[in-house]
């Protein structure tokens, strides 16, 4: 168990209460909120900073909240059974400093849901008369479950591809008839894709492998940062080969709390210069984080070093992720391959007690 107080995220209520908010993995309740009394603001320190100093005066505090972390409720129960179930972590003494709340709605980024049929716009760049644009992955399983039509002429594109005659930005119409569980190469190798406008309800889907592989063009959309992934297990390769990212704002909010897999999540988002929208991420399920074993074939391709930030070469700063619990993983090979970050200060009490393999986790980083 992570002996370091974790703190997920904090959102101020007023000048003296604020709310620290734990996932927990019940299928009906997302996350437990904690109201914290007796917090006064202070010019001179962060209100996080108040929050982890009220709590460690409490060691009793400390040691039930970091309990709390991965606890399992089932779907079955309630939220009179799960402060039950609670009381055997909390007791009387902790109750002055907090009100304990269970809430669905509450969640900060939890997705409103969304009626089936509702449209989607997806927008292209087109840069050359009669060209012909990928518009959907040839590996999406799902495709039956989606509509595309043409703006103009409402037409119904049947093929992943379509052919447009003038060059500029192209917008399609996408309708959701069913309910998607596998998001997995949705929009892979959609080089011409720039953003979604609209919300796509993810809340079902398990698998978002590849979703968004080598969209080089591709832009994360305000509607994106309400995106409900809490039930995705397997991130491998979502945003690989995004060069247009600079920084991952706007997945600020997202609840990755189930995911297993984030192998390649952000392998060559060759761009990035820093995690600081992963801070609150709740990656301690996370397993893989990289390969496994090194490559047979050694020859400097960044498929073969398929780290969770593998040959993110503009990669300078990784403080955001410096509160990660990573105390679950198993493979961190290649994690950091290639990247440009000039010391591991961020990363120093990490605990990869469990770490099963670790090749290459920093190869190739050239200013270390």
């Amino acid at each position: 168990m992570n002996n370091k107080l974790n703190i997920k995220s904090l959102i101020k209520i007023d000048v003296d209460k604020a709310i620290l908010i734990i996932p927990i993995n019940s299928k009906k309740y997302k996350h437990i909120y904690f109201e914290l009394n007796h917090v006064k603001p202070e010019k001179s320190v962060s209100l996080t900073e108040q929050i982890e100093k009220l709590i460690k005066r409490n060691e009793e505090l400390e040691k039930r909240i970091i309990a709390l972390e991965g606890k399992v409720f089932t779907k079955e129960d309630t939220k009179e059974e799960i402060l039950n179930k609670l009381s055997n972590k909390l007791d009387n003494s902790i109750y002055p400093v907090l009100n304990i709340e269970i809430s669905k709605e509450r969640m900060k980024g939890e997705e409103k849901k969304e009626e089936l049929g509702k449209e989607v716009i997806l927008i292209y760049k087109n840069d050359k008369d009669n060209n012909k644009i990928r518009l959907i992955g040839d590996n999406f399983k799902e495709r039956s479950k989606i509509e595309l039509y043409t703006i103009d002429d409402n037409k119904l594109i049947t093929d992943n591809e379509y052919s447009f005659k003038s060059k500029g930005e192209i917008k399609i119409k996408m309708i959701i008839k069913e309910s998607i569980n596998d998001f997995g190469y949705m929009f892979k190798d959609c080089r011409q894709l720039i953003r979604i406008d609209g919300m796509i309800n993810v809340s079902n889907g398990t698998n978002f492998g590849y979703m968004f592989s080598k969209c080089r063009s591709f832009q994360i959309s305000d509607e994106m940062k309400n995106w409900n992934v809490s039930n995705g297990k397997n991130f491998e390769c979502m945003f690989e080969y995004c060069d247009s990212f600079k920084n991952l704002n706007g997945l600020e909010n997202w609840n990755v709390s189930n995911g297993k897999n984030f192998e390649g999540m952000f392998l060559s988002c060759s761009n990035l210069q820093n995690l600081d929208a992963l801070k609150y991420w709740n990656v301690s399920n996370g397993e893989k984080f990289g390969i496994n074993k090194i490559p047979i074939i050694d020859n400097n391709n960044p498929e073969n070093y398929r780290g969770m930030f593998a040959s993110c070469y503009s990669l300078n700063n990784i403080d955001g992720i410096k509160d990660w619990n990573v105390s679950n993983g198993l493979y961190f090979g290649g994690m950091f391959n290639s990247c440009k970050f000039q010391n591991l200060d961020a990363i120093k009490n990490w605990n990869v007690s469990n770490g099963i393999f670790f090749g290459d986790m920093f190869g190739r980083c050239d200013s270390l």
